[in-house]
């Protein structure tokens, strides 16, 4: 399968490099699964509770194939902020650290072969809003709405050019790839910086004419009011995945509740799981606060300008139970978990990346609920890429190192 872009923290917090169906029918039971299914008007709706179907050597599992970084990384891995990771055809690897504003490229078995951009607003050059990178036919493509647009670099590093990137046409907040191209979940500004009404658009980037596969419900988390960024941490959000055969799945992540559409755009299946809701306390408002600072200070804001937007700030009640979802192919879901964010906010040595848990639930085809599969260690993807989760594990010491696991069904 193509790369699917994965991101652990809340849609709301994408953005701060940038911004200094009907019932009835009759019902069936899934047996082990817990699975209870529906036909409403053709829709499959799958209730699933329970444990999963999994049993035994049923489980899926990781084993790791890649690895660079850690504390005795020598100064060719050493990363900052790893926002994107990218693999090639010939198994390279393109590491984007958004700290560094540089991309470096490594060899199948870890080593350096080269880097592209460095900090700077010039042709070339990667600016503090730089927001991902793919790897597209050969060439890297750096996202950096703010100075150049879409940058394009060969594997050795060589500027080749840049294609304009209109930030008026909406705030990037979720970037994907798939094989239509890069696309963009992008949030319409007014003039007078207000939020536009009708949701967010899910549109190819970097070409031509833009192509549109979705538009999503509004969300709550973030929006602009005369020209400065509002957050209602943990409000609902939407949350989606495209797969490479053009469908797509969408959700709002304060409700465990998928809608599967077809290639064609239509309604095939709605999976639902009941997942009760953890409340958000004042020591979790204090410690997210003062990762979203140190976060938007690590992207380049002032620190002066960064008070006032947090002082504006606001908490939902509850944390949302869904950090991110996946749709293959082949048609299974996988959906990350928040996990017990009631707890881990609380820890002493708690930590911005821990937001979502190195838990999956994982879901057939038709919707009906396999498992969990379990990650290890402080490993968090950001890309899955012909079956292999590629992303960032941590050690004791909260050194980054880049992984790939590949998943072993």
């Amino acid at each position: 399968m193509n790369g699917t872009r994965i991101r652990a923290v809340p849609t709301a917090l994408l953005a701060l490099p940038f911004l200094v169906a009907g019932c009835g029918g009759d019902g069936t039971s899934g047996g082990a699964s817990g699975a209870t299914v529906t036909d409403s008007a053709g829709v499959r709706i799958v209730e699933n509770s329970g444990s999963g179907s999994w049993i035994g050597d049923d489980r899926w599992s990781v084993e790791e194939v890649f690895r660079v970084g850690g504390i005795d990384a020598g100064p060719d891995a050493q990363f900052g902020a790893v926002i994107s990771v990218d693999v090639d055809a010939q198994g390279r690897v393109y590491v984007a650290d958004q700290q560094a504003r540089q991309v470096s490229v490594y060899s199948s078995e870890g080593e350096l072969v080269s880097r592209a951009g460095a900090p700077g607003d010039g042709p070339g050059e990667i600016g503090a809003m730089f927001m991902g990178m793919f790897e597209r036919n050969g060439e890297i493509w750096t996202i950096d709405p703010g100075s150049q647009g879409i940058q394009r670099f060969d594997p050795n590093g060589e500027f080749l050019g840049a294609i304009p990137f209109n930030i008026m046409s909406g705030v990037p907040i979720r970037m994907d790839e798939i094989d239509a191209g890069v696309v963009a979940q992008r949030r319409s500004m007014g003039m007078d910086g207000s939020t536009v009404g009708g949701g967010d658009a899910v549109a190819t980037i970097g070409t031509e004419t833009p192509d549109t596969l979705l538009v999503l419900p509004a969300g709550e988390g973030f929006t602009m009011q005369g020209g400065v960024p509002q957050y209602n941490f943990f409000a609902p959000e939407p949350i989606w995945d495209v797969a490479d055969d053009g469908s797509t799945v969408r959700a709002m992540n304060d409700v465990y509740r998928f809608e599967i559409r077809n290639p064609a755009g239509e309604l095939s299946t709605i999976v639902i799981r009941d997942v009760p809701p953890q409340p958000v306390t004042e020591t979790a408002q204090r410690k997210i606060l003062d990762g979203v600072r140190e976060m938007m200070i690590q992207a380049g804001a002032p620190p002066q300008a960064v008070e006032p937007i947090l002082a504006q700030a606001t908490f939902a009640e509850t944390f949302t139970p869904v950090a991110q979802v996946l749709l293959e192919a082949d048609g299974h879901l996988w959906v990350q978990r928040t996990g017990q964010l009631a707890e881990v906010v609380e820890e002493d040595d708690f930590d911005m990346q821990d937001l979502g848990a190195p838990i999956w639930d994982v879901f057939d085809a038709d919707g009906v609920y396999l498992g969990q599969l379990d990650l290890p260690g402080r490993f968090q993807p950001l890309r899955m890429i012909d079956g292999v989760l590629w992303g960032l594990d941590r050690d004791e010491l909260g050194a980054p190192s880049v992984v790939g696991m590949r998943v072993v069904r």
